[in-house]
């Protein structure tokens, strides 16, 4: 792990999701999270009365974020490993914040609609469910997709992102689940 990944987690990845709207005491799902880098910044955010959950398919990245978790004295992320399924084992509005952060790509147009109403279900009524639609081009046909699922758009987010390894200055899209 590259120190100004690390050097991020705790300061810029903060501002970041704190200007998204996580709070302390949230609960967040970070969906095909990956190293885990906006995990770690969740976490300090939600801090002990919050919880992060750290979920995705391949957790080839768990071990780096295992790493970090401990070195950095958190408690309160949670790794879940899937098989690929999009029906999380998840009580239903359980979250404050979902983020899906470089991941939707992965997706046929149906799973990414499958995707977006497991993550209504999981969210909170006035939860925030945030994406980074890396490798999209439709935005519009995205964005029809979220509000048809129950989210009303509240805008984006500008900021100095992580996306496979590197920074850039790149936007988050932020709903709000109604």
């Amino acid at each position: 792990m590259k120190r100004e990944h690390i050097n991020w987690e705790k300061t810029e990845g903060i501002t970041f999701l704190h200007d998204i709207g996580i709070k302390e005491k949230d609960v967040v799902i970070d969906f095909g999270c990956g190293a885990g880098f906006y995990c770690i910044s969740a976490a300090f955010i939600v801090g002990a009365g919050g919880k992060v959950y750290a979920i995705d398919k391949s957790g080839n990245g768990f071990r780096s974020l295992r790493d970090r978790y401990s070195q950095s004295g958190l408690n309160n992320i949670e790794m879940i490993k899937t098989n690929g399924e999009l029906d999380l084992n998840l009580q239903n509005e359980i979250a404050d914040v979902a983020l899906l952060y470089d991941v939707l790509h992965y997706f046929s147009d149906q799973n990414r609609k499958n995707l977006i109403k497991e993550m209504r279900r999981l969210l909170k009524k006035e939860a925030i469910l945030s994406i980074h639609p890396t490798h999209l081009t439709d935005y519009e046909q995205l964005i029809n997709a979220i509000t048809e699922a129950g989210f009303v758009y509240k805008g984006n987010c500008k900021g100095h992102l992580i996306h496979y390894n590197f920074f850039e200055e790149s936007f988050v899209y932020n709903f709000k689940k109604v």
